[in-house]
């Protein structure tokens, strides 16, 4: 009887696997302008939250009615490029973050499959070796995971 309760049952093929990772090498050569900031650099940049994006949406559109009261050296077009990246961009992080997220919890989902299985196999062998002495290895090396140090050993390190 099985006792899991199989969250999620799905193959992924190799192939399958490197197709996948074409089309990323293809969306991030569509990107060619993304940046890597440095911690530091993020600590030191101020975040655009959503209070901010309006605020910058006002500012542009201020710019963009009253271009007379700026300085000249303000390149008006090159604010309407970066507000625009910085909405297109959110738009597209919004799908990768979905995504992103979905892929998190298929493995979170799949590890406690693989998990549950393990136990389950881990305990028919346990009970198997007791019988057949050729699985005692295999068991006694599976059974690592649930290995605890000996307080015994500890208390001779100790000394």
């Amino acid at each position: 009887m099985n006792k899991t309760k199989n969250l999620v049952s799905a193959t992924l093929s190799e192939a399958s696997c490197d197709k996948i990772q074409e089309m990323i090498k293809k969306i991030e050569s569509e990107l060619p302008f993304l940046i890597a900031l440095s911690t530091a650099d993020k600590r030191r940049i101020r975040p655009s939250g959503p209070r901010t994006a309006a605020f910058v949406d006002m500012a542009l559109r201020g710019a963009q009615n009253f271009p007379q009261h700026l300085l000249q050296t303000f390149d008006v077009d090159e604010f309407e490029h970066d507000v625009l990246l910085m909405h297109r961009l959110k738009g597209l992080r919004a799908s990768v973050a979905s995504l992103l997220e979905k892929l998190d919890d298929t493995i979170y989902a799949s590890s406690a499959d693989a998990l549950a299985e393990a136990n389950e196999v881990y305990g028919y062998l346990k009970k198997a070796s007791r019988f057949e002495g050729s699985l005692k290895a295999v068991v006694k090396e599976i059974g690592q995971r649930y290995a605890r140090p000996s307080r015994r050993k500890n208390v001779a390190d100790d000394e």
